[in-house]
């Protein structure tokens, strides 16, 4: 069974499935997007030289009926579907099939129509979302830690304050990213350290920081095109990437990352987290 919640950043939200009242009977943009091709071509070149394809927006597009019995009852129903789809805000849909379930964010794309109803028991809804991140996600996000100080053992006598060895682990660690395309990645450093910086090995790209944390400072680093940021503590602190650093996005399949620092690696704790991103379901 193929189910679509859709929430509204207003707080409203419909679940549309196989059930009353909101019953779904058409589906469609859920597969790979339309694309555009990037070539050039030079002269007394025969054909052209492709450089790089671009997905376009997605649209989806969307059919159900609104079944109720009590006529009063469907135009409250019918209500609620103007305010969850209402243009003016962004929507959040989770798509929930036989394969699994993903996320999407989209805004309505023109207006609700609905061509036939206005009958007791029934009234059809018609509308189009256009999406533009054309990608399906993961309903949750994934998550691996690069350095976390384990406590290991302390001395049995009274210190002010207490006197704790720990080790670090995984500086080194594997990803396995499942989707279909690069992914951003979001890095949390929790000082102190200095000069941190995190490098994936499969593509030899690395993202260095110049500056000392401090303990209880937190770095927070996200690499997403059009949402890039560089945080201290919440301040912006891009001006202190190193200059050869690139803000790296995962590759599908395997990645070996690791996480070093001139010092205070022994007390830091890194994490980084993506979410997979599919070009169809």
């Amino acid at each position: 069974m193929r189910t679509l919640t859709i929430k509204s950043e207003n707080g409203s939200s419909i679940k549309i499935s196989k059930s009353n009242p909101y019953v779904l009977q058409q589906l469609e943009g859920t597969g790979v997007p339309k694309s555009s091709k990037e070539t050039v071509k030079a002269p007394n070149q025969d054909g052209s030289t492709h450089i790089n394809t671009t997905f376009d927006d997605r649209d989806l597009d969307i059919k159900f009926a609104i079944l109720e019995s009590d006529f009063p009852s469907l135009y409250v129903l019918k209500e609620e579907v103007c305010k969850t789809l209402n243009p003016k805000y962004t929507l959040d849909i989770l798509y929930e099939y036989p394969g699994g379930k993903k996320r999407i964010k989209g805004v309505l794309d023109g207006e609700v129509d609905f061509p036939e109803g206005d009958m007791i028991g029934y009234q059809e809804a018609k509308f189009s979302i256009e999406c533009s991140n054309p990608f399906w996600l993961d309903d949750e996000p994934s998550g691996e830690k690069l350095a976390v100080s384990k406590p290991t053992f302390r001395f049995p006598l009274i210190f002010s304050p207490n006197i704790t060895f720990s080790v670090i682990l995984n500086k080194t660690i594997k990803i396995n990213v499942k989707g279909h395309v690069e992914v951003p990645i979001v890095i949390k450093f929790n000082g102190p350290a200095l000069n941190p910086v995190v490098k994936n090995l499969t593509t030899n790209k690395f993202i260095k920081v110049e500056k000392e944390l401090y303990v209880g400072e937190v770095l927070e680093i996200r690499t997403e095109k059009g949402n890039k940021s560089v945080m201290i503590n919440g301040e912006n602190a891009f001006g202190f990437i190193d200059l050869d650093s690139e803000l790296f996005y995962l590759n599908p399949g395997e990645n070996i990352i690791t996480y070093d620092a001139d010092s205070g690696s022994e007390s830091a704790e890194v994490s980084l987290t993506y979410t997979n991103r599919y070009v169809g379901v």
